[in-house]
């Protein structure tokens, strides 16, 4: 039996409907107005757009720098390619 898109997008709104964290999710604008979810979309100043997207609230919590530690080396791949291949010609 096919469902169609429709039936697909009913089936999916009458299952999350209730679903209190629904309005996290980035859903299309169908679905959006089945569910009456409402986005705000208000005015951002270029000056604030542009600080949010370099460092990112979400991300970045209190304005921190991490920079990566420097004491940790990175493994050599041609050791490790050669061990894997002792390993796997003495299995």
């Amino acid at each position: 039996m096919t469902t169609t898109y429709e039936q697909q997008k009913e089936a999916f709104v009458n299952l999350f409907a209730t679903d209190p964290d629904i309005k996290r999710l980035p859903l299309p604008d169908s679905i959006r107005e089945k569910l009456g979810i409402y986005q705000d979309v208000s005015y951002m100043s270029p000056m604030k757009a542009v600080s949010y997207a370099l460092c990112p609230p979400h991300q970045y919590n209190g304005g921190e720098e991490r920079k990566p530690d420097m004491t940790v080396q990175f493994p050599d791949v041609n050791k490790l390619s050669e061990q894997t291949k002792q390993l796997l010609i003495a299995e």
